[in-house]
């Protein structure tokens, strides 16, 4: 008889075709630390993989997808297939730092977790998301204004590299 892996993610995609990634904290001791990932995590005790990415979506994002399906088994991880088309800054994050969708061209200049990537490229089925392992040296700009106790933030471009759609510190073209 098969082991079940002892870890669960959920590749959720959206109606334009983009992957709901899950920045992950840098300064835990948690798996994919500092990397873009899949919500997901650990089976507690006699939970079945259904059941342990049902919960650890609850608990890091607060959503119930109903239709997970099983898409493919890693070395220590189940992964289930599901659409999800809300948005991302409204998730509450439970962990890590925030959600984002990426389409597969945006994710080739994240730093993926490799497994997480290696997912994703099976999803799309032509290989096109590589492993990037290490952040690049970048060097950005960002820009604090403050007023009575407000802070003014920008809302990124759609098509920014770097969390799309969300409001940001005023930055130059690299942040």
């Amino acid at each position: 008889m098969d082991v079940e892996p002892s870890q669960t993610a959920a590749l959720l995609v959206n109606e334009r075709g983009q992957y709901l990634l899950h920045l992950r904290d840098a300064y835990k001791a948690i798996r994919d630390r500092g990397a873009w990932s899949l919500p997901g995590g650990a089976r507690e005790g006699d939970e079945t993989p259904e059941e342990a990415v049902a919960r650890e979506l609850l608990e890091e994002t607060g959503l119930v997808i109903e239709a997970l399906t099983r898409f493919a088994v890693t070395n220590d991880t189940t992964v289930f297939l599901g659409r999800w088309d809300g948005d991302p800054a409204r998730i509450p994050v439970g962990e890590g730092i925030m959600f984002a969708f990426f389409d597969a061209a945006t994710v080739r200049h994240l730093v993926m977790a490799p497994w997480a990537a290696e997912v994703l490229a099976l999803h799309r089925g032509d290989g096109s998301v590589p492993v990037r392992r290490e952040a690049p040296h970048v060097v950005g700009v960002h820009l604090y204004l403050e007023r009575d106790g407000k802070v003014l933030l920008g809302l990124r471009h759609p098509d920014a590299a770097f969390a799309p759609r969300t409001h940001h510190f005023l930055c130059d073209d690299d942040c």
